[in-house]
């Protein structure tokens, strides 16, 4: 289906970008 297509996308990015901002958070911490 188009729109579970669609939102398995979204979800994803949403997991990479959480991964992402832990990753920085580990290697840059305030």
């Amino acid at each position: 289906m188009p729109s579970f297509d669609v939102v398995n996308r979204l979800d994803f990015q949403e997991i990479d970008n959480a991964i992402g901002n832990a990753i920085r958070e580990i290697t840059n911490p305030l």
